[in-house]
C-alpha cells in the first residue's frame, strides 16, 4: 500500500488520505502476484463489482439463500485449496530466484549506480520515501565490498550492498556497438561504459561590433598669466 501510495502523493506527502480509497480499490481488484487471484476474490468468493463491470441495465438473478450459501462455501474452499498451492509454488520459486541471485554484483569504475538511502528527512515519512538516490559515478573501487561514489562534489565510500546497477536507455541501445576511429586507443568510448552520454547543447553565437572610440578635438586653451598682486597682463 505505502509503494502505491508513493507514486501519487505530493512532494510534501500532505494528500495521502484522499488517495487511500482508490489505492485500496486497486490493491483488492488486483490479481495477487502469489495466490493468482485478487484478494476480494478470495475472501468473498466472486469478482469485485466495478463501474466497469456492471451491466446497470440488468437486475441480478435471485437465488433460493440456501443454495447460494452452499455454493459460496464450495467456491471459497476451492480458492482457498489454490492459493495454498500457489502460495507453496510461488515461495519455492522465489526461493530458487534468490539462490541464483545471491552473489552480489561486481562494479567497476565508471559504473554508474543507485544509492540506497533509508534516511528520511525531517517532515517527511518512511513509507512514502523514495529510497534510491543518484545515479552516481563509482570512481575508486576499494574490494567486492566497498566502493567511492562520486556524489556532486564530494566522494563518498559506501558498501557495494547499498548498490544497484544504473541502466539508460541510451546505454542499452549502445549495447554492442565498437569504436570506428581505428586509433586503437585503450580508452572506453562512452557507449562502452555505464557513463550517460550527454549531446553538447547548441551555443548561441551573437555577433558583436567592433566599437569605435569617438574622437574629440581639443580647442585651442588660451594663456593666463596670473599675478598674486591681482592683475593680469
Amino acid at each position: 500500500m505505502a509503494r502505491l501510495l508513493a507514486h501519487f502523493v505530493n512532494d510534501n506527502q500532505t494528500d495521502w488520505e484522499a488517495k487511500l480509497p482508490l489505492a485500496e480499490l486497486v490493491i483488492n481488484s488486483h490479481v495477487n502476484e502469489t495466490t493468482t487471484y485478487p484478494p476480494f476474490t478470495v475472501v468473498f468468493g466472486r469478482d469485485m463489482p466495478t463501474p466497469a463491470r456492471d451491466d446497470l441495465t440488468l437486475s441480478p438473478s435471485i437465488e433460493p439463500y440456501a443454495l447460494q450459501v452452499e455454493e459460496l462455501r464450495e467456491t471459497l474452499k476451492q480458492l482457498w485449496e489454490e492459493v495454498d498451492r500457489m502460495h507453496t509454488l510461488h515461495s519455492s520459486r522465489a526461493k530458487d530466484r534468490h539462490d541464483r541471485s545471491c552473489n552480489a554484483p561486481s562494479f567497476a569504475v565508471r559504473d554508474m549506480v543507485y544509492l540506497y538511502t533509508p534516511a528520511v528527512k525531517k517532515g517527511k515519512t518512511k513509507k512514502f520515501n523514495k529510497f534510491w538516490a543518484g545515479p552516481y559515478k563509482i570512481v575508486k573501487v576499494h574490494s567486492d565490498q566497498n566502493v567511492t561514489l562520486k556524489m556532486g562534489r564530494r566522494e563518498t565510500r559506501v558498501h557495494t550492498s547499498r548498490l544497484k546497477p544504473f541502466i539508460s536507455q541510451q546505454s542499452t541501445s549502445d549495447c554492442g556497438q565498437q569504436s570506428e576511429d581505428g586509433s586503437g586507443n585503450s580508452e572506453p568510448d562512452a557507449s562502452s561504459r555505464n557513463d550517460p552520454i550527454i549531446s553538447p547543447s547548441p551555443v548561441a553565437v551573437q555577433t558583436t561590433r567592433a566599437r569605435v572610440n569617438p574622437t574629440y578635438q581639443l580647442r585651442d586653451i588660451r594663456r593666463i598669466n596670473y599675478n598674486p598682486s591681482g592683475s593680469n597682463h
